[in-house]
């Protein structure tokens, strides 16, 4: 952090390069985790080849003309609205809805002053460099590894939440909010549409979409006798009530 912060330019008083600082640790940490599942451009070392394509071009831009496109014409839009220009530089990259990639308030006032030396990704990037990121919850097994507690704690502790507007929420909570409202959702839309209106979806290779839990029929963990065989019977009913719509 204090290293990172020497090579920031235009805020005034420590507490703004402070601030900033973390805001920008914040985001590139988030965008590495995202970056090892080959969310940009199917590249896991996206930013780094980025870096080097900056590079390439002149010394000192990435900042301005490559991360500061990359959040807000990238992650802050859909890639309807990106400007060709902006695709071209990016590559494929997702639209992020959220508070992580809108104009920060410091960004507000000081506008085009602030600039980042490339020394500091250059350093930040190294260090990244030695830890494994991984964005399921194993348990850590050596002192180089980060998962997304780690992420979440770091966030708790340095970023300004009512400010950011982010919140790190613990598996347990979106586990529980993914079998209540996202995964009934589907089901619920699924078995609304007939075979034909399915049909121009992709049915090649659909198991890289397919959770190992679903694949197979055995119990998932902590599910208990009752739960699984509720389970079975759901899955078996709403399986026949889509054969059923499939028929034309």
């Amino acid at each position: 952090h204090g290293t990172f912060s020497k090579f920031l330019k235009g805020l005034e008083g420590q507490d703004d390069l402070a601030w900033y600082t973390s805001v920008m640790l914040d985001r590139l940490m988030f965008i590495y985790f995202i970056q090892k599942k080959g969310f940009l451009d199917e590249d896991m070392d996206y930013l780094v080849n980025k870096f080097k394509e900056s590079k390439a071009r002149g010394a000192n831009q990435f900042y301005r003309k490559f991360l500061v496109p990359l959040f807000f014409e990238g992650f802050a839009k859909e890639g309807k609205d990106r400007s060709p220009e902006v695709n071209q530089l990016l590559g494929k990259v997702p639209y992020l809805n959220g508070g992580l990639f809108l104009p920060h308030q410091l960004e507000l006032a000081y506008g085009e002053s602030i600039n980042i030396n490339d020394v500091a990704f250059e350093r930040l990037f190294d260090f990244f460099g030695r830890y494994s990121w991984h964005l399921d919850y194993r348990p850590l097994r050596a002192d180089n590894e980060i998962n997304p507690d780690v992420l979440g704690y770091i966030f708790e502790k340095y970023i300004n939440q009512k400010q950011m507007g982010a919140y790190y929420t613990k598996e347990d909570i979106t586990d529980y909010i993914c079998k209540n409202t996202i995964i009934p959702f589907l089901f619920d839309k699924l078995e609304s549409i007939r075979y034909d209106e399915l049909h121009p979806f992709p049915m090649k290779d659909v198991e890289p979409y397919i959770h190992e839990a679903v694949k197979q029929e055995d119990y998932l963990p902590t599910e208990t006798d009752r739960e699984y065989k509720t389970r079975q019977k759901r899955d078996n009913q709403r399986g026949k009530v889509l054969i059923r719509n499939a028929c034309p």
